[in-house]
């Protein structure tokens, strides 16, 4: 009889463990383009941030390509940077919704390196060296 019980309760506890998954999963994946805004407000203001301590001087002298340990330093700095303005409960949240914390941190990557590429400042300096070089 005892045993019987145990073997209930233990099922609806795990019944009821997947359903709260479930849930969670549904609510997340419905608040979907809230979640990217908010990661995206945390991202650009990393981006910011890091972009005119670090990567201005670059800009400012023309170079338009840094060494490989140097870019790979500013993204770790991006990615730290980014994870102290979310806070724990955020990061908690964007590790949730992308899976793990790893999958997280490419696609942080991936944004910083997209919003490199897209800055005014570097094509105006990468297209005044092309026209440059070409006379």
């Amino acid at each position: 009889m005892i045993d019987t019980v145990i073997i209930i309760f233990s099922f609806l506890a795990i019944f009821l463990a997947v359903i709260i998954r479930f849930l969670q999963r549904n609510i997340l994946l419905n608040k979907y383009k809230t979640i990217l805004d908010m990661l995206d407000h945390f991202l650009q203001k990393a981006y910011q941030i890091i972009y005119n301590d670090q990567m201005i001087g670059y800009t400012a002298e023309g170079v338009t390509t840094t060494a490989r340990d140097e870019m790979e330093t500013i993204e770790r700095n991006f990615i730290k940077m980014s994870f102290e303005l979310m806070g724990p409960k955020n990061v908690s949240i964007f590790t949730s919704f992308f899976g793990d914390r790893d999958t997280l941190i490419k696609n942080m990557v991936m944004y910083f390196r997209d919003t490199l590429g897209k800055d005014e400042i570097s094509k105006i300096i990468r297209d005044a060296s092309k026209e440059a070089n070409n006379l």
